[in-house]
């Protein structure tokens, strides 16, 4: 057997997760039959949640029914969201706004939408 391979990481490599910040926008891509895309930023943090505020989008049109989104960055839909506890996703973490959608931080690239109608 030849010693220099190995299945398991070295005992020196540690993971790190990074925790929220204010100031932190989160993406939701969610659907059934169409992809939405809702943007959120991060306006309060406490050890084990964040407070969120919806942002407005900006939606380009690709093709019928296909386009790009982006959030219109401290232009808020409505009121800041309760409080809601963050999980550790992979090094990033996660945010469950309801029952069919959770919101991660966002990589700064336009969110590929798509309508039915």
């Amino acid at each position: 057997m030849n010693s220099s391979y190995s299945i398991l990481p070295p005992v020196n490599q540690v993971t790190s997760f990074r925790q929220p910040k204010v100031g932190d926008i989160l993406v939701s891509e969610w659907g059934y039959d169409q992809v939405n895309a809702d943007f959120y930023e991060v306006i309060a943090v406490t050890d084990k949640s964040v407070q969120l505020h919806q942002l407005q989008e900006n939606e380009t049109s690709t093709a019928a029914m296909f386009g790009r989104s982006i959030p219109f960055l401290k232009t808020y839909r409505g009121s800041p969201s309760f409080r809601r506890m963050f999980k550790q996703s992979g090094t990033e973490y996660r945010v469950r706004l309801n029952s069919y959608s959770s919101a991660s931080p966002w990589d700064g690239q336009p969110v590929e939408v798509s309508h039915t109608h």
